[in-house]
């Protein structure tokens, strides 16, 4: 459980719903995700902004994939806060 002061409200520009990417990371100011649809995207933390033009992967099939769960009663990187 997460309280409500504690969740984080920071939106960046162009950003699906959290339910539309399989992976994401933040590394030295730059948050990255990959979407269903094969597209690499980044922004940086502090603005909100896209760093550059989004990267799509090709020839990947995705569609086998889902988010993160460390067993089938972990839902704590699906919650939409």
């Amino acid at each position: 459980m997460v309280p409500v002061p504690h969740r984080n409200t920071i939106n960046f520009l162009g950003m699906l719903p959290k339910n539309k990417y399989l992976i994401w990371r933040e590394v030295n100011g730059i948050f990255t995700a990959l979407n269903v649809h094969g597209e690499l995207r980044a922004w940086v933390v502090a603005t909100g902004k896209l760093t550059k033009a989004t990267v799509t992967i090709c020839n990947i099939d995705l569609q086998g994939y889902s988010v993160y769960r460390s067993n089938c009663f972990d839902d704590s990187y699906c919650k939409n806060w």
